[in-house]
């Protein structure tokens, strides 16, 4: 038996009594990683100076089944044959592939364990919220002409005086909070962050009070659309998870809805439900230049499932809502600048229920 290239006596001895046919299994499995020479890559790449260093960690894929390692492995799937096989391997009975482990055996205290560190004891249940608790309007009333960019957030400055509402709304955005419109809302209820922090600024005298605290309802992401529609994704669960649905909303600049597009269909095919607005749309649309203009955001809205998106061009009206969400979707508010007179904009229960 030969070890890097030299024979070696000890290897032989230790494999003597392995028979051929358990020799692969043996020389495979490794239980996991070789610490020892990890570490010893981790240093010896430290010691290159002046230029990047690569470390390539194999694996073996689909480790413990029948086609462990082939190379076209990626979409096989095991036949009921070779699940029996495996099932019959592992050592579970029949009827119990999905059983936890027995609470007194080590891993199941190691779960136990786990689970004690991961999960708070339960707290009392705090109200749901009823579809019979949605007013019937929500009362804001504007100018001649408005945005539907300026709508949303005043829509949301609204919504955070209603005592029913408000505890259920979560706002986030991926750094770009103020400049889509969600200055009010974040005024009213703060930005979170998970312990007390400083005022840096207590004699600032911005639009913006920016108070970061464990009570506040807005989480400002930095310039990561993936987290955002990640942290999205999670939040429009939380009825799934903990028995008490939110209503997140997000904003982000609508081109970059592609940068999070991964996250988003996740987010949708796992059934989240969320609301988040582009802004701005449209290729005549604001001085930030072309990059920060979108003509492609609708079409996603219409291909991808689950989806509801809203897009409109007009100013917002009494004759319909500007965003909208439906059980299992979000929706995409587009924001212009009004180009005609319309009457005053009156939101209704129509126009944002459907959550």
């Amino acid at each position: 038996m030969g070890v890097g290239g030299r024979d070696s006596l000890e290897v032989a001895r230790a494999i003597q009594t392995v028979s051929d046919d358990e020799l692969p299994a043996v020389l495979a499995n490794l239980g996991g990683h070789d610490m020892e020479e990890v570490i010893e890559v981790l240093n010896r790449a430290d010691q290159q100076r002046g230029q990047p260093s690569v470390i390539f960690a194999y694996t073996v894929k689909g480790y413990g089944l029948p086609f462990a390692a082939h190379p076209l492995n990626h979409s096989m799937l095991l036949s009921p044959t070779e699940i029996e096989g495996v099932r019959e391997a592992l050592g579970i009975p029949p009827g119990q592939e999905w059983d936890a482990f027995d609470p007194v055996s080590p891993p199941g205290r190691l779960c136990q364990e786990a689970a004690g560190r991961l999960f708070t004891p339960a707290q009392p249940a705090a109200p749901r919220l009823q579809t019979d608790q949605v007013p019937p309007e929500v009362g804001v009333v504007v100018g001649a002409t408005i945005s539907t960019q300026e709508a949303f957030g005043r829509l949301l400055v609204k919504l955070a005086d209603d005592p029913t509402l408000r505890p259920h709304i979560v706002t986030t955005s991926p750094d770009v909070s103020v400049s889509t419109n969600l200055g009010g809302w974040i005024n009213k209820v703060g930005v979170f962050a998970p312990a007390e922090t400083p005022d840096y600024h207590p004699d600032s005298h911005g639009l913006v009070r920016w108070k970061p605290s464990p009570v506040g309802q807005h989480i400002e992401l930095g310039i990561s659309e993936m987290n955002l529609f990640m942290l999205l994704g999670m939040a429009g669960l939380a009825d799934e998870m903990s028995g008490q649905a939110l209503i997140p909303i997000g904003t982000v600049y609508d081109p970059f809805v592609l940068r999070g597009l991964d996250a988003l269909v996740y987010a949708l095919y796992s059934g989240s439900k969320f609301i988040f607005a582009g802004t701005p749309s449209g290729i005549t649309l604001s001085p930030e230049g072309g990059a920060h203009q979108s003509s492609v955001t609708p079409s996603l809205g219409i291909e991808l499932p689950s989806s509801s998106p809203t897009s409109r061009a007009s100013p917002a009206r009494s004759s319909g809502p500007c965003w909208k969400a439906s059980a299992t979707a979000w929706t995409a508010v587009r924001a212009r600048p009004p180009t005609c007179g319309c009457p005053p904009a009156r939101w209704t229960k129509r126009s944002w229920t459907r959550l």
